[in-house]
């Protein structure tokens, strides 16, 4: 029977019906972002008179749904473009005023970003995706929760925007980049003398390497001169010396093992051949470690050799030299004594002949 456009209030009129009907209404054409509403919207039967003052209105009201459009976002490393993050938390916000009717309860987590709405929140998934099904007619703003970082990786502090969005646009929404930087932890290591405690030793030199693949962004390039020891399974990351105070402070990439293996030890120090090495450091509480102990042992100093013509020292003169030198008089003694009364047993034993022929000597000279 007739067709009409609705104006900037959403209202449009047909002339003047006969009453003993009802009417219909068909929605050819939705306005823009939105849906057309499906089926009839009919009237009661229309009653009164044909020619009333004022004119009966009858309000028939058709609801238009949002069209809607399917934002994607993927999140990766920023270093190594191909490694996807799972886990990370964004929330959604619409760019101004959001569409008509109460906006979503924000979660207390949410941060507030001014001049936007909060809209809804997701999760990337085990291929770092996460997407939402938003109205058209907008542009909407991705930021990460600092409650759902992922493990090992530093808060992305962007608020990542959209153009504006309308369901008339033939391609779907580009996906959003969402780049996220490794976290840093500060490994730390204290150089001293095995055989003394609590001393420090400066100057000690150590390469230290990362066990396994190395992170994102490893440039092999950077070794320096001369060349670091190969060490299967591990790749040099970075050199250092210890401070005045012994200790090696290093920042490296979270979610790693890390092994120190000295280059040059200072003087009057033997070189350090071990591999002191950590277990995984993350960025959880529970995974800090304390410095790591780098012993070192002091080089051997040589006896000397003793002057020509002397006799190498064999050690000063100990309680049993004077004991020696007393048994040695005593025993000397006791063959004097010995000795005297064997003579005496002699004389008073010689045969009788011997003593005769003394007796007779005609000098009187016993021999």
């Amino acid at each position: 029977m007739a067709r009409s456009t609705t104006g900037p209030a959403g209202l449009t009129s047909f002339p003047l019906q006969l009453p003993g009907y009802a009417y219909c209404v068909v929605e050819h054409t939705a306005p823009a972002d939105y849906v057309a509403a499906t089926g009839t919207t009919c009237t009661p039967v229309l009653t009164g008179s044909v020619s009333p003052t004022p004119p009966v209105v009858t309000l028939i009201t058709v609801a238009d749904p949002f069209a809607t459009v399917v934002l994607p976002a993927h999140k990766f490393n920023s270093e190594a473009p191909g490694t996807s993050i799972p886990g990370a938390v964004y929330d959604l916000y619409v760019h101004g005023s959001g569409p008509p009717g109460p906006a979503p309860a924000a979660p207390p987590s949410a941060p507030v970003e001014p001049g936007d709405e909060w809209w809804a929140q997701g999760t990337t998934d085990a291929s770092g995706n996460v997407s939402f099904t938003i109205p058209a007619g907008y542009s909407w703003c991705l930021a990460e929760n600092p409650t759902g970082v992922p493990l090992d990786y530093q808060l992305d502090t962007a608020l990542h925007c959209t153009a504006f969005l309308d369901a008339a646009t033939a391609d779907p929404p580009a996906t959003v980049a969402l780049p996220e930087v490794l976290a840093s932890v500060m490994l730390t290591a204290h150089k001293y003398n095995s055989l003394v405690a609590g001393t420090s030793i400066p100057g000690a030199v150590y390469d230290l390497y990362v066990e396994g693949p190395p992170p994102p962004g490893y440039d092999p390039t950077a070794e320096p001169s001369p060349t670091p020891t190969v060490e299967p399974g591990d790749e040099w990351w970075a050199r250092e010396t210890t401070s005045p105070a012994g200790n090696l402070a290093v920042s490296v990439p979270a979610g790693y093992a890390w092994c120190f293996r000295e280059v040059a030890a200072p003087p009057g120090y033997q070189l350090d051949q071990a591999m002191h090495c950590t277990a995984v450091i993350t960025t959880a509480a529970s995974s800090g470690t304390g410095p790591v102990a780098l012993p070192e042992q002091p080089t051997p100093v040589p006896t000397p050799p003793p002057p020509p013509g002397h006799l190498a020292y064999t050690g000063g003169p100990g309680p049993a030299l004077p004991a020696g030198g007393l048994v040695a008089a005593a025993a000397g003694l006791l063959l004097v004594v010995l000795g005297r009364r064997r003579a005496r047993r002699l004389a008073t034993t010689a045969p009788r002949h011997r003593r005769r022929r003394i007796d007779q000597s005609p000098t009187g000279d016993p021999f």
